[in-house]
């Protein structure tokens, strides 16, 4: 019987011949976990810093000054941060423990782009569509 008869004959495989153990299988998910749940956080606090800079928007300029900006700092900066943390070690453990390095740097950037598109749904749910429209120059002063 050759090494890949015996692959085949296990019922209860799934998968795990492309990862070189199956705790670093466990480790990518579980991290793939976290990551979504640091993303839409981060989501979160980007929507969150652009309302702010919104809503301040009046009492800024009635002041004379202005609060433009605030929202990229305290809000897209900390996003990219969130994206570094949650891709660096996706791709550092997909591309040294898969069987194939190049198939785990693909199987990271698929579940950065699914962990993305599904923290962007639930938070464009949470502002009622409105995350990418708050800055301060959409602040309507009456």
């Amino acid at each position: 019987m050759t090494r890949s008869d015996d692959r085949s004959s296990t019922s209860s495989d799934n998968g795990s011949t492309t990862w070189t153990s199956d705790t670093a299988r466990s480790i990518f998910w579980s991290w793939s976990v976290i990551g979504l749940i640091l993303l839409t956080a981060a989501w979160f606090w980007y929507g969150a810093s652009y309302f702010e800079e919104m809503s301040d928007a009046c009492k800024s300029r009635v002041a004379g000054s202005s609060g433009a900006g605030t929202g990229l700092l305290l809000g897209a900066v900390p996003l990219v941060l969130a994206y570094f943390v949650a891709f660096v070690p996706l791709i550092f453990i997909g591309a040294t423990r898969r069987v194939r390095r190049l198939n785990g740097v693909w199987m990271s950037f698929a579940v950065l782009l699914a962990q993305s598109a599904v923290a962007v749904a639930l938070n464009e749910l949470f502002w009622a569509g409105q995350l990418f429209q708050m800055s301060a120059s959409a602040a309507s002063c009456g």
